[in-house]
């Protein structure tokens, strides 16, 4: 039989070694040594890079939602509450636009007038919305819930909503002559006609709503203006589950707004006032 002779192994010489040794501790250098000041210069510029980044997009993304509420500023209106029809124990700023509960103890209003409402924290606007498009904001972030606050509602009603007593006549949204959004325990949620639609729990409250409104064609809009996202919208096309009928304004329509009492806040104070947002300032 062959036998084949096995392969004699030769060390490496001391030169290979020494190169050997060599290459690795250049890697190891190169892999732990400390970075020079060019390199760290372009890591904190790389830092700032992404947070102007973060801060353009920001911006961006509030230009985008200010787009619409820029054109439907074109459409504001002038809004001031009536004093004839705020509950007695609410009070109306000298300028007209706030509205909120009055200290204890200040004297109020009689109650006998008859706009005025008897039993519930509401109050209507002087201005009568009878024809074209308008637009205008309430600032509610006084009443959102926190710190003791109870909730509002925001919307419209026709001049025929009875002004006495506690039930669904009164109350904006459970009839069909007013229309609102309303914050109650952290749920928004649209009304009319006694009926609901759930908006949602929020983790922010929404601090202005704007309300817009084109008489002509039935529609009611009502937004975020903060973000200007669309909050619910009533009209023929987009409303079925309020009125399955055509929806059609037939009375000249009266911004309105109530303030919802906090369960068990008989007798203590609690956080009470909403705005009408001056829009010619802006």
């Amino acid at each position: 039989m062959f036998s084949f002779p096995s392969p004699r192994y030769t060390p490496p010489q001391p030169s290979s070694l020494a190169r050997l040794k060599n290459l690795l501790f250049s890697a190891s250098r190169s892999r732990f040594k400390k970075p020079d000041a060019s390199e760290a210069k372009i890591r904190l510029n790389e830092g700032r890079f992404k947070r102007l980044l973060r801060a353009l997009h920001g911006v961006s993304r509030e230009l985008r939602a200010q787009l619409p509420r820029k054109a439907l500023l074109l459409d504001s209106v002038a809004v001031t509450f009536d004093r004839h029809t705020c509950h007695p124990s609410l009070s109306v700023t000298g300028d007209g636009r706030g509205l909120g509960l009055q200290a204890p103890g200040a004297a109020a209003p009689p109650d006998q007038h008859p706009l005025r409402f008897d039993r519930v924290f509401c109050a209507l606007a002087s201005v009568a919305l009878a024809t074209g498009q308008s637009y205008w904001e309430v600032d509610v972030r006084c009443c959102d819930g926190d710190d003791g606050g109870g909730g509002w509602a925001v919307g419209v009603a026709y001049a025929c909503l009875p002004r006495k007593g506690r039930d669904k006549g009164a109350k904006l949204g459970r009839n069909r002559h007013s229309w609102c959004v309303e914050w109650r325990e952290g749920q928004l949620a649209a009304w009319h006609n006694d009926r609901s639609v759930a908006l949602g729990v929020r983790a922010r409250p929404v601090g202005r709503v704007g309300v817009w409104v084109n008489h002509d064609k039935g529609q009611l809009l009502f937004y975020d203006a903060g973000s200007m996202e669309l909050l619910q919208a009533f009209s023929a096309a987009m409303t079925p589950v309020f009125d399955r009928a055509r929806h059609q304004f037939i009375e000249p329509l009266f911004p309105a707004v109530r303030l919802l009492e906090p369960r068990g806040a008989t007798g203590r104070p609690w956080a009470n006032h909403v705005e009408i947002c001056d829009l010619a300032a802006l």
